[in-house]
């Protein structure tokens, strides 16, 4: 168990750093926070006092030098460029301390408190949980009875998984009764809003499809907030009321949660204050509405989620006077499928049980957790986008100063090095990642800290390690919070370049007058930005979608860029339907209705223009509908229209390789200076088994864009697996691997080990021996399995084309919607 004593002296990477916590210290770092939170005063509130400061010096990065190494909390929220963080920190079954840090709008200034309301993503559906349990207990529904006898407004389609196996209540709360839709992203507030009917039906104007059920009910989990909506309408039609009412009557107003609330859309209610949720796209700000309030709709503050934290351990343990019953705990906190108990998810730490479920919608990141037999937890929310890494943080903290079980938040520790002054020197500078970021590489103090543009002002550590090369400690980046990174030198003995250990990504040092698009961006010179953009012959839609939205239309002053910036991407992408619909949006925000129109218009044409190539293209009429394709190029007059093409090449490879590569031919021929375009043929050659052929084209991609690492790589990925066989696994070893890592899902299908993510349907693997599996119909990307000490998968790590690296630890509380 890691432990922090209240003074340190810490060796880090050879410099001694002397951390003080002293109570003048203490009042320097959270003069702007609100007040906290105590169970108790006197003797109890200066021991609670002490054990949250205890915290705000102790946050721990997933990986540390020594279990020693300790963190402000004003610090990694800067790190972090989080706005703020909300903490409720609950123990011996009481609330120790509730306290704000930060700020709930950066525009005003107004500060968080304990009271501010935030949008709290999947922990929505431990309320929907704790409602329809409540009406289990009152006879009203019933756990094992199939859940179509108490939907009376609309029915779950039945179908020949549900003939035998009806889903019911107990499979829909436990994620295991085969439904679909894995979350949902919400509705702009001046959208068309659709019935809960329409959501589950996938009508329009729902923008998410049908909530059917696609696998046997009750044979292995799958995340399903579609599950959860299904739920929420059953509780609607039993109780004859809106969700809102029946869950504020069953559950809010009996544990005191003044604070939450399930009302869609929340503007305009007298809630109090609430936190601005800040995303990637500024001009959303986290106001979505959700019709599936059950399982993503609540707004709620960390001190109320604690009451129903407490209520559940409480009832748990056989406390009289709780809203629900202990049997009726006890059957919540008992695993039905993987980790999912009912409504929340389970974990075992050496033999201590924890439930908990995290969330995540635009601009909220939301954490809860307890641990039912000594009566502690943690509840946090953060109002932004990169609240996950942050909550961690403040997590392990809480079990270094609390005692929590073994291994419940227990950082990684590594061996490091001395960080030598001349090495910081030298390696000291900017570096290249793709076409359009900038890696910034500095010495800060007494440590080595790494920047991207994309990420804007968010930093992270790097650890020097006793080989001499460099550990990033945490995912403010693109290459994970595990990437380990090693500076080349040339002929002179000049650092040259960055590389990821185990990849051949490369990211060269850049010249001093070399600036990259990003970075022009970031000094607000727009057209210098766009004069990079044209040089380049291969720009990422999405990358492009984002930097547009960095500039948050709520602010007048970056009104004029962001139109700019639109304009730029909506023109460079004709054929994004989500360009068009930003660049509407933005002129929509400046009043000019006349180009919100004309901008509209434009978008229906080509989408209906589209849908006839579609329809053509669907009915394997491939030449007739490059012809059509070709006229409505012409028509809009840019040659980047045909990377529209490269798409439809690619959703064809697995199903139909031959079109795939007449398609990519035809817009490889258009797009010839286009390494993507290439890329893409080479991925069908490679699909139609003339692998001889698709690595001479990739090899032609990289002399059209030598700039483009993404090409090299591909082709280094595809050769492999050329030269490589795949191996047979035995079901017994294919069951090691199924289960869920995070958002990630394995699972055996049609005898075959397969991954999935979100809402997509399982994608099978093929497994290449030593823990790593490729996808059948993705080449260029990989899956590994790192193992614990026991030989049980402990995480997943994902290796992609790009160089990029991510890891999903095998976690039993799942972040996403």
């Amino acid at each position: 168990m890691n432990r922090l004593d209240s003074t340190r002296t810490l060796d880090f990477a050879g410099f001694s750093t002397v951390v003080l916590v002293t109570v003048v210290l203490a009042a320097v770092v959270l003069a702007a926070v609100a007040p906290e939170t105590l169970a108790d005063t006197g003797v109890q509130a200066e021991a609670s006092k002490t054990r949250r400061q205890r915290v705000e010096q102790s946050l721990q990065t997933a990986i540390v030098p020594s279990v020693e190494t300790g963190y402000e909390l004003e610090e990694r929220i800067r790190a972090h460029d989080a706005p703020g963080i909300t903490i409720a920190v609950i123990e011996d079954f009481e609330l120790d301390w509730a306290r704000a840090y930060g700020k709930a709008d950066t525009t005003t200034g107004r500060q968080l408190t304990t009271q501010t309301r935030h949008n709290v993503g999947s922990v929505s559906k431990t309320v929907c949980a704790m409602t329809a349990m409540r009406l289990v207990e009152a006879g009203k529904l019933a756990l094992d009875e199939p859940i179509n006898r108490y939907l009376k407004s609309w029915q779950l389609p039945e179908n020949e998984f549900t003939k035998d196996n009806p889903v019911t209540l107990r499979l829909l709360l436990s994620h295991s009764a085969g439904t679909t839709v894995h979350g949902f992203p919400g509705y702009r507030p001046d959208a068309e809003l659709p019935s809960i009917q329409q959501v589950l039906n996938g009508e329009d104007p729902a923008n998410t499809d049908p909530i059917r059920v696609d696998r046997v009910p009750g044979e292995g989990y799958r995340y399903s907030g579609g599950g959860t909506t299904v739920v929420q309408l059953a509780i609607m039609d039993v109780t004859g009321k809106s969700f809102e009412d029946a869950a504020r009557e069953l559950v809010l107003e009996p544990l005191g949660m003044e604070h939450t609330t399930y009302r869609q859309p929340v503007d305009g209610v007298d809630l109090g204050e609430r936190a601005v949720g800040y995303a990637d796209n500024p001009s959303f700000m986290g106001t979505e509405v959700f019709i599936a309030q059950g399982a993503a709709g609540l707004w709620s503050t960390p001190t109320d989620l604690a009451r129903l934290m407490i209520e559940i351990m409480k009832a748990y343990r056989g406390d009289e006077g709780t809203i629900i019953s202990q049997k009726t705990a006890q059957e919540m906190l008992t695993r039905v499928s993987g980790d999912a108990g009912l409504g929340f998810f389970l974990e075992d730490h050496n033999g201590a049980l924890s439930f908990g479920h995290g969330g995540d919608n635009t601009g909220f990141h939301a954490y809860v957790m307890g641990l039912p037999a000594t009566g502690q937890g943690i509840v946090t929310i953060v109002n932004s986008d990169v609240g996950d890494e942050l909550q961690q943080e403040v997590a392990r903290a809480a079990d270094t100063v609390y005692g929590w079980p073994e291994d419940t938040w227990d950082a990684e520790v590594v061996a490091t090095g001395k960080l030598d002054r001349k090495v910081a020197r030298a390696i000291s500078g900017r570096y290249q990642l793709g076409a359009n970021d900038v890696i910034t590489v500095v010495r800060d103090g007494s440590q080595m800290t790494y920047r991207e543009c994309y990420w804007g002002s968010r930093v992270t550590e790097m650890l020097p390690l006793t080989n001499g090369h460099f550990q990033l400690v945490s995912g403010n980046n693109s290459l994970g919070s595990r990437a380990e990174l090693v500076f080349e030198t040339d002929k002179s003995g000049n650092v040259s370049a960055m590389r990821r250990v185990g990849t051949e990504y490369v990211m060269p040092r850049l010249d001093k007058n070399n600036l990259l698009p990003l970075e022009y961006i970031e000094a607000g010179d727009i057209n210098g930005a766009m004069s990079k953009w044209d040089e380049q012959s291969d720009l990422d839609p999405g990358l492009m979608r984002f930097t547009a939205r960095r500039f948050g239309l709520h602010d007048k002053d970056q009104l004029k860029s962001g139109i700019e910036v639109r304009t730029y991407v909506a023109k460079r992408f004709p054929l994004d339907q989500e360009a068009q619909e930003m660049l509407a949006e933005a002129y929509a925000v400046a009043g000019d209705e006349a180009q919100v129109q004309k901008t509209k218009r434009q978008a229906e044409a080509r989408v209906k223009a589209l849908a006839a190539v579609s329809s053509q293209f669907d009915a394997g009429q491939v030449q007739p509908a490059l012809a059509a394709f070709d006229r409505l190029a012409a028509d809009i007059g840019s040659s980047d229209a045909y990377r529209w093409l490269l798409g439809t090449a690619e959703g064809w490879l697995a199903d139909s390789p031959q079109h795939a590569t007449l398609v990519a031919k035809h817009a490889a021929r258009h797009l010839p200076k286009s390494a993507t375009a290439q890329a893409t043929l080479a991925r069908a050659l490679w699909a139609t088994g003339d692998a001889p052929r698709a690595i001479e084209v990739m090899d032609r991609a990289i002399e059209a864009n030598p700039a483009v690492e993404q090409t090299v790589i591909e082709r280094m990925w595809i050769r492999d697996r050329w030269k490589g066989e795949a191996v047979t696994l035995s079901e017994p070893e294919m069951t090691r691997y199924v289960g869920d890592y995070g958002p990630r899902h394995i699972v055996v299908s049609e005898g075959q080990l397969a991954y999935y993510r979100g809402s997509n349907p399982p994608q099978t693997l093929i497994p290449l021996g030593n823990h790593q599996f490729m996808m059948r119909d993705l080449d260029y990307f990989k899956l590994e399995f790192v193992m614990d000490a026991e030989g049980r998968p402990d995480r997943i790590v994902g290796h992609y084309s790009s160089g990029r690296r991510d890891e999903s630890p095998r976690d039993s509380v799942d972040v996403d919607q």
